[in-house]
């Protein structure tokens, strides 16, 4: 007979509802390009960077990257999100053929890696919004 710990344990976790929370996020200089946003589709996120937003990274559902100057390289859904050591997502970059600066005395920081899905549509105010904002797309009634 399975006992209960172990069954639990069989049963994946389930994400909360989507409430279609966009994160416009800053991009660093090696995610500048429309090259590694169509192969890559890696955002990563030190866990002590302060947070410009009023939504928990957990509870974003889109990552509007955006360029250097103006607009964005697309609205892109959040397909898996974790939080690992730096020294782990450098591993993930260099398996994608992407170079990411190695920082040994950062190696153990703890970061949100968001894996991301094909870029969708973008709703038409997105490009009004600067880095560090969320825009709500989707309005539910209770």
């Amino acid at each position: 007979m399975e006992d209960e710990v172990h069954y639990y344990k069989s049963v994946p976790e389930v994400k909360s509802p989507s409430l279609g929370i966009i994160a416009v996020v800053a991009i660093r200089s090696d995610m500048d390009t429309s090259h590694y946003w169509k192969t890559c589709r890696l955002y990563r996120l030190p866990m002590n960077t302060k947070q410009h937003f009023d939504v928990l990274p957990e509870r974003w559902d889109y990552i509007a990257p955006q360029k250097k100057g103006s607009g964005h390289y697309g609205l892109f859904p959040i397909m898996e999100e974790t939080v690992l050591p730096r020294s782990e997502i450098i591993k993930i970059y260099k398996e994608k053929g992407i170079p990411i600066n190695e920082k040994p005395t950062c190696a153990q920081d703890k970061y949100w890696l968001f894996r991301l899905g094909e870029p969708i549509p973008a709703p038409p105010d997105l490009n009004r919004l600067h880095r560090g904002r969320i825009v709500n797309v989707v309005t539910r009634t209770v």
